[in-house]
């Protein structure tokens, strides 16, 4: 396996067995703080904030794209997770990452419009990392 191989399959691993803990920290720190910036962090916990993100958005863009927000620039990438009735946001423009909690308007078109499909259930995403992580121990064997 190589090392880029490697990397990816313990970061996988990572987020299969610390996915739920992490976005019930995420939900904590937006009440308190608003917004979640993982990568402007240099300490353990933002780097793992920010593998989580990514493995996120990646999801995100593979199964349901990128929505089209008016209030957002065309090039940045957001996506919407559901977990226990609440909604994180995801944006990144290329320069900055965030973890937000959606605006009262947001939340409520994402509840009563079409922009509901891009709401990803966190489960589903859980799912899919765990799925990924058996595979990977498999064939690593």
């Amino acid at each position: 396996m190589t090392n880029l191989n490697q990397k990816k399959a313990e970061q996988t691993d990572f987020i299969a067995e610390t996915g739920y803990d992490a976005i019930t920290v995420i939900f904590t720190r937006l009440k308190r703080e608003g917004a979640l910036y993982p990568n402007k962090s240099a300490s353990p916990a933002g780097c793992q904030y920010e593998v989580l993100f990514h493995f996120m958005l990646e999801y995100a863009m593979e199964a349901v794209g990128n929505p089209e927000l008016a209030e957002y620039e065309p090039a940045s990438k957001i996506a919407f997770f559901e977990y226990k009735g609440r909604y994180v946001q995801l944006i990144s423009d290329g320069t900055y990452i965030c973890f937000q909690e959606p605006s009262e308007e947001t939340a409520a078109r994402l509840n009563h419009t079409a922009l509901g499909v891009y709401a990803i259930p966190f489960t589903d995403f859980m799912r899919s990392v765990k799925r990924h992580a058996s595979r990977s121990k498999i064939i690593s064997k």
